[in-house]
């Protein structure tokens, strides 16, 4: 009798041990979880310090719709105001008639005017962002450097196309920017999230 009730004790002390080990496995588990979690907040809470919210804007000019959404997701990521720039004359929906028209404002250096241009020196940060059309910035980013009110923002430009990358732009930025108060950054395509998280992350 007195070797059953041992065996049964020893029974009892081998359930709980394991019980014990595998409720402790599954803490660890949802620990390390919850810890994941909160250092991914924690690093996304001190990437958002380094501007405050109200200091970054994300402005941009779409006519296909594929810059508004890459703007859009921008700003998601960073906060702060969206402007989409509206312009006189506005660019025709029709393809080739858009491609008439960017294509003469290059060859006689017409520089559409910006209707809303909100007061950039109140800013830290700014996303730039348009289209790419005959492998360079449209003729209204002439104007945003031109009239903008600049005093050391970093301006990061981001563009959407298909066939042409960012760098194709980065000598009429560089001599659009000449003679500014900017940090003109090299930018990126903002084809995809992930390209768009990489960059962006640096600026939150």
């Amino acid at each position: 009798m007195k070797k059953v009730a041992v065996i049964g004790s020893l029974f009892a002390i081998i359930l709980v041990f394991f019980g014990i080990r595998r409720y402790a496995n599954y803490a660890v588990k949802k620990g390390s979880s919850f810890m994941n979690q909160f250092e991914n907040n924690n690093n996304k809470q001190q990437l958002n310090n380094k501007h405050e919210s109200d200091e970054i804007l994300t402005i941009y000019y779409s006519n296909s719709g594929a810059t508004e959404k890459a703007a859009k997701y921008i700003h998601r990521q960073v906060s702060g105001d969206l402007v989409e720039m509206k312009l006189t004359p506005n660019y025709p929906d029709d393809y080739q008639q858009l491609a008439e028209v960017s294509k003469d404002q290059i060859d006689n250096n017409v520089h559409p005017r910006i209707d809303n241009l909100p007061d950039l020196s109140k800013y830290r940060v700014i996303f730039l962002g348009f289209p790419t059309w005959y492998h360079r910035p449209p003729m209204f980013i002439n104007t945003f450097f031109e009239t903008g009110h600049f005093n050391g923002q970093t301006v990061i430009p981001f563009t959407t196309s298909m066939s042409s990358g960012i760098d194709e732009s980065a000598s009429y930025l560089e001599k659009m920017g000449q003679n500014k108060k900017i940090d003109l950054q090299d930018g990126f395509r903002a084809n995809n999230q992930t390209t768009i998280d990489k960059f962006i992350k640096q600026y939150q």
